[in-house]
């Protein structure tokens, strides 16, 4: 444990000897200390590391205790440090107690606070405002924050506006406390005027984010190199990291005025060290077990996981899958159901359309079931068709990914529409057409639920991911790849594309994450950039996401053979956080050249759209969208469905 830091004046040392004085109604700590937890980004960035420092509130030399001053003020504040707590009552103004020991690197802090029920010589104060300073430093004079002038630092909130620092709330308010629950990165003020600052407030007012009297609440702070987080009873109420999007806000001629930024380095870098403080105003609380840990960073996930998919793939099953000779057949999703049937949903449309762009325009999403997750698969219905033009997804839904959220099934999916005719003539249905044209720019994602895999199947009237102008993603979105966490929580890898202003009136394709709190959303683009795309790791397509305990992990198909060394092979990649993504060192996941069950190796003409299906934790098999032909959609007769099993040993959970 580090040596504490003991700055202070001589008159901050009168005001801590005042003011430790004795409040009524403490109690005496016998409760097992909490632990803190690993949530949310942490999951993904840190494991808790060596304790640095803990106390039981006996070591009052190093506490600075700053008490704002109100001569007005019909009963003065109190703080007391013993039997195991830090009790601090203050009916009428505020209070800071710094912790007078300078942290350094990625730290967690874990405390618990308490809000009693009781009145203190006949005052009935409010339950409100547990408030939070952590790594905070003066701009000026990195400690300076330790002492308590008449300008600055002096117990008074807008003292501490133009310190640097991280602060979060829970039950703040006006006249009537326990209104609010807020973080903002400081300062606040820079000589004196208000500048823009990040601020969160989406919290204000929801019961689940606010205090409950005589409750002991368990409150974690975390500062990790900029990733910030705020987590009450285990809870995460706030938390960003760098590639956010946050709120910016400023006042100008008094007003209060709001604008969404990205959360980057360069305008806000990380601190990296300071102080922490526990303040409160108007309000009594009761602090123990406070305990302060190094974090530890996860280790990085190309040399943590080791790629066994494309060593462990078995030979394929000739006959398994689905194929259908009226139709073209292509990407599938397939999970298991209660009774162990095996259900997948797979795009087709009629062959009598060319392949490309018959997609486009006239796909649906068939439902077939096995009894196996080889197969045969045999179609048992469609799960969603053609409803209109006026509809989002009216002429075509594809590309379906199903997953489950306790009893829900979400079906992930393209759809598009266009105002035109039905196409009676094949020959029109070309890659400059009109119907293609503006079916391609209307390419959208969304959802459709059901509690059973049998359907019926409820669409929404509305896409989940629109386009936006200026993004990166301005043409389309398509192809989607989520995870539902266990939260409830959604991470979306999709494909996307800009505008050009000539034909084809698109870029190359890009690779972007949204993200949601709840499967319904609304979905936010995470950062300006895509994750993949020609000029960041490269250009792929057809992303296939999943999650286990250490990270996040994609197969896409590579593009342009530069990142996996084969034509139109799959990469593997890993991720901490699904938004910055390392190759794997042996990043091959797949090849076009496969074994078959009968002694056979082909190279497909195609190998698109994996799929993996996970039981007990692991991918069991692999799904492609696949055709024959010597490669080029427009030189086979036939595509379908495949299914490749992977060796028992593979151990891609």
């Amino acid at each position: 444990m580090s040596s504490l830091r003991k700055r202070t004046t001589s008159a901050c040392a009168l005001l801590v000897a005042f003011t430790i004085s004795a409040c009524a109604h403490t109690e005496i700590n016998t409760a097992k200390a909490p632990q803190p937890v690993a949530i949310g980004y942490g999951a993904d960035s840190f494991t808790i590391g060596e304790l640095l420092y803990e106390t039981d509130f006996s070591d009052k030399e190093n506490w600075v205790i700053q008490i704002q001053e109100d001569p007005g003020a019909p009963k003065k504040g109190k703080v007391k440090m013993d039997d195991g707590m830090l009790d601090a009552y203050m009916p009428a103004t505020g209070c800071t107690a710094w912790l007078n020991k300078k942290l350094s690197g990625p730290i967690t802090i874990v405390y618990q606070v308490k809000c009693p029920l009781e009145t203190i010589n006949g005052d009935s104060i409010q339950a409100r405002d547990v408030n939070n300073f952590w790594h905070c430093s003066d701009p000026k004079d990195f400690d300076a924050l330790l002492t308590t002038t008449e300008d600055q630092y002096h117990g008074g909130f807008v003292s501490y506006h133009e310190m640097q620092g991280y602060y979060a709330s829970t039950g703040g308010g006006g006249h009537v406390g326990n209104q609010t629950t807020r973080f903002r990165r400081y300062p606040r003020w820079k000589d004196g005027e208000d500048i823009a600052h990040i601020s969160l407030n989406d919290k204000d007012g929801k019961s689940d984010y606010l205090l409950t009297p005589g409750k002991w609440h368990t409150v974690q702070l975390v500062a990790d190199d900029g990733m910030v987080q705020y987590i009450m009873d285990g809870k995460v109420f706030y938390e960003i990291k760098y590639g956010d999007t946050i709120v910016s806000e400023s006042r100008i001629d008094g007003e209060t005025v709001t604008t969404e930024r990205t959360y980057n380095r360069e305008d806000y870098p990380a601190y990296n060290e300071g102080y922490f403080g526990l303040r409160l105003v108007r309000t009594h609380h009761q602090y123990r077990n406070l305990k302060i840990y190094q974090l530890d960073p996860k280790q990085e996930l190309s040399s943590q996981w080791e790629n066994t998919l494309f060593k462990n793939i078995a030979p394929a099953p000739v006959g398994g899958g689905i194929e259908q000779d009226d139709y073209w057949v292509w990407g599938s999703s397939v999970a298991k159901a209660d009774d162990g049937k095996y259900h997948m949903f797979v795009s087709r449309w009629p062959k009598e359309l060319p392949f490309h762009p018959g997609w486009m325009v006239a796909s649906e999403i068939a439902h077939c079931v096995s009894d196996t997750p080889e197969g045969p698969y045999k179609f048992v219905d469609v799960a969603l068709g053609a409803r209109g033009a006026k509809y989002w997804d009216g002429r075509s839904v594809h590309n379906p990914r199903v997953v489950k959220y306790k009893d829900i099934y979400v079906m992930y999916y393209m759809g598009s529409t266009h105002p035109f005719e039905e196409i009676t003539d094949p020959a029109v249905l070309t890659l400059d057409s009109h119907y293609t044209v503006v079916a391609r720019s209307n390419k959208r994602i969304g959802i459709a639920t059901s509690k059973n895999l049998n359907g019926p199947w409820e669409r929404r009237d509305e896409c989940i991911l629109p386009t936006q102008p200026d993004t990166f993603y301005e043409f389309l979105t398509s192809n989607p790849a989520p995870w539902i966490n266990e939260d409830g929580s959604v991470k979306l890898i999709f494909k996307s594309r800009k505008y050009n202003d000539s034909f084809p009136y698109h870029s190359s394709m890009k690779i972007g994450l949204a993200t949601a709190e709840h499967f319904e959303g609304p979905y936010t683009v995470v950062g300006d950039e895509p994750i993949f795309g020609a000029d960041k790791l490269g250009e792929v397509e057809d992303p296939y996401l999943w999650r286990d305990e250490s990270g996040y992990h994609m197969i896409a198909k590579d593009m342009h053979d530069t990142l996996a060394g084969q034509h139109h092979s799959g990469i593997l990649a890993h991720s901490k956080d699904a938004l910055n993504w390392t190759l794997d060192k042996e990043p091959l996941a797949y090849s076009r050249t496969l074994a078959w069950d009968d002694g056979q190796t082909i190279q497909m003409g195609q190998l698109e759209r994996p799929f993996g299906l996970i039981e007990n934790g692991k991918i069991t098999h692999l799904f492609f969208a696949t055709m024959d032909g010597p490669g080029g959609f427009g030189n086979s007769t036939k595509s379908w469905n495949m299914v490749v099993p992977l060796a028992a040993d593979n151990t891609a959970d």
